[in-house]
């Protein structure tokens, strides 16, 4: 809400296309989500005010709802080798229109997965990761397809696009499976963020320094010519030359992260904005998984994360300084000023609902 209130007071009328992860048994939903994007900027796109589109795909991500000619480019795997029972949770089939529906028999599995109560053998691991290239490969094209309607429609030369992804995928290289679990290891929070500025012809550059989500906001405002930003916004402008190259933080809701330069430290910390029993079932959870030690890890050294150089006492202290610093900046209750009556909360929880997050 508070990115939509800013766009709507620095341009007026924005508008979001989404995809859902609703159960219902769909296969083209990335085409259809450019489909809808494109006629929205047929309409909108062409007056003389500047738009914000939210184009939100969300093919990547389980159950995996591909056609069959986009179904298995990436197979490695003999189909007689894949557990019947899992391919039938993670891969639903027009046939099995019941299963694709059972939602909570999939969320149950990948708990029990992440909870070690049930085992993933190599090949049928190796499908997953098989079927979740070829989802990725399946939205790449639906998004090429978008980007073919911009240039059809005369608007490639005047509009920033910017490809973001929330989280990645885990595939047990810590134990973790999905996305939904306790980690904050790179597969989950290392994520895409491709940007393109018409009015920077050329072939591109990686940004060299480790850069948070949370740059986005004032990247994007900076780059669409939005000017006077409230200073209060979180974040750096990935353009700007001369920011400082100091530490990145990540919260999740049962840990805490920060990287500077090639170390990154993880510690235990369910979120504080969480209810008290929601806190404790995770320090429950992450004690069941052994999962409570703090961890250091140099990234450029070992990008697996595979030593825990948590034994260095200066490392160690350096790094819990850092967020003990970042802790303290932050307001001691973040939610204070986001009280909503109910039919705006009823609102919000239809909205939520819709996209499978409730």
């Amino acid at each position: 809400r508070f990115f939509g209130n800013l766009l709507r007071n620095v341009w007026g009328p924005i508008e979001a296309v989404t995809d859902t992860r609703g159960f219902d048994f769909s296969k083209n939903l990335p085409f259809d989500v450019t489909a809808s994007s494109l006629d929205w900027l047929r309409h909108n796109g062409h007056g003389p005010d500047p738009f914000f589109l939210f184009v939100h795909y969300d093919g990547p991500h389980t159950p995996f709802r591909l056609p069959d000619e986009h179904a298995h480019p990436f197979d490695s795997v003999p189909a007689d080798q894949v557990d019947s029972a899992v391919e039938a949770l993670l891969f639903p089939r027009a046939d099995r229109l019941d299963d694709a529906r059972n939602k909570t028999s999939m969320y149950r599995f990948m708990k029990d997965v992440n909870w070690g109560r049930r085992k993933l053998d190599g090949p049928t691991l190796q499908w997953i990761i098989d079927k979740y290239d070829a989802a990725v490969r399946y939205n790449d094209l639906a998004i090429g397809e978008l980007l073919e309607g911009l240039r059809e429609q005369g608007l490639a030369d005047d509009t920033v696009v910017a490809v973001l992804s929330d989280h990645g995928e885990e595939f047990l290289e810590h134990g973790g499976f999905a996305h939904g679990g306790i980690h904050l290891y790179e597969e989950i929070i290392r994520t895409v963020g491709i940007i393109h500025d018409p009015s920077r012809p050329g072939t591109g550059a990686a940004n060299p320094r480790p850069c948070s989500q949370v740059d986005m906001l004032g990247s994007l405002l900076h780059l669409a010519g939005a000017e006077g930003l409230d200073p209060g916004i979180d974040g750096l402008a990935l353009h700007d030359s001369s920011r400082p190259s100091g530490p990145v933080f990540c919260h999740g809701k049962s840990k805490l992260a920060v990287r500077d330069g090639a170390h990154k430290m993880i510690v235990p910390r369910p979120n504080p904005a969480l209810d008290a029993v929601t806190r404790l079932k995770m320090w429950i959870n992450m004690l069941r998984q052994g999962k409570l030690r703090p961890e250091i890890f140099d990234l450029e050294q070992d990008p697996g994360e595979t030593r825990n150089l948590a034994g260095d006492r200066a490392l160690r202290k350096r790094m819990q300084d850092l967020l003990a610093a970042h802790l303290a900046s932050r307001p001691q209750q973040i939610l204070a000023d986001t009280r909503i009556d109910d039919a705006e909360r009823r609102r919000i929880e239809q909205e939520m609902k819709d996209l499978g997050y409730m």
